[in-house]
């Protein structure tokens, strides 16, 4: 069983697959330390997950999406793990391809050495990497609105990177209630838990959702 203990809060929390945590911070000046602490990837003493009493490492497992205005599926570390993928499932399908393709450029380039009157050189190291490049091959971006777009975004997360928790900071603030309902719904069935941290309690929370407030005298409630 996953447990999540919060800065501020005596008890563990519950933290299965699944789990949808409000964390309300009535402190301005702790929540600014908060989210730059995330951004800086220095949540050590913020958060710690638990898998059996075992801690789990933080960079592995949890991810943290600083502006939900700014989703970008293709970020340098989700092209690094696809292009990691892609290698390692066609490294030997796509041997024949990448040599064909040598042999035609290898081709063109002797017919333009030929064509010049200077001499010229050239060498061709194609590699199935350089294949890939080539391609363009990259994420589609999905642009059928903001719940479409987040599930797109940490869906592709969770199976290029194995990370199946996020963090952000006001999730409610783009949501009305059916939407919420309708996301969370989505990232169950995916087995992905989220932690929104929010500055007060939301007028209006999903079913699914549990809340815990750090009040502005940092007193966990």
């Amino acid at each position: 069983m996953k447990t999540l203990k919060l800065f501020g809060c005596e008890n563990e929390l519950p933290f299965d697959a699944s789990t949808h945590l409000v964390w309300s911070i009535e402190n301005k000046a702790f929540r600014y330390r908060v989210l730059r602490k995330f951004i800086n990837d220095d949540i050590g003493d913020l958060i710690s997950i638990f898998d059996d009493n075992d801690e789990v490492p933080l960079d592995k497992n949890v991810h943290f999406i600083p502006n939900l205005f700014d989703l970008n599926l293709n970020s340098r570390q989700n092209a690094n793990a696809l292009l990691k993928i892609l290698r390692k499932a066609y490294s030997i399908e796509m041997s024949d391809n990448v040599e064909n393709l040598k042999k035609l450029m290898e081709e063109a380039m002797e017919k333009i050495a030929l064509d010049f009157d200077l001499e010229l050189e050239y060498q061709i190291d194609l590699t199935l990497d350089d294949l890939f490049k080539i391609g363009n091959i990259r994420l589609k971006e999905n642009d059928e609105g903001f719940s479409g777009a987040f599930l797109g975004y940490v869906s592709a997360i969770q199976e290029l990177r194995g990370i199946s928790v996020f963090v952000f900071f006001g999730l409610h603030e783009l949501l009305g209630e059916t939407e919420m309902q309708d996301l969370l719904h989505s990232l169950d069935y995916k087995r992905i838990s989220t932690i929104d941290i929010e500055n007060c309690v939301p007028d209006v929370l999903a079913k699914s959702e549990n809340v815990v407030v750090l009040d502005k005298d940092m007193c966990s409630l």
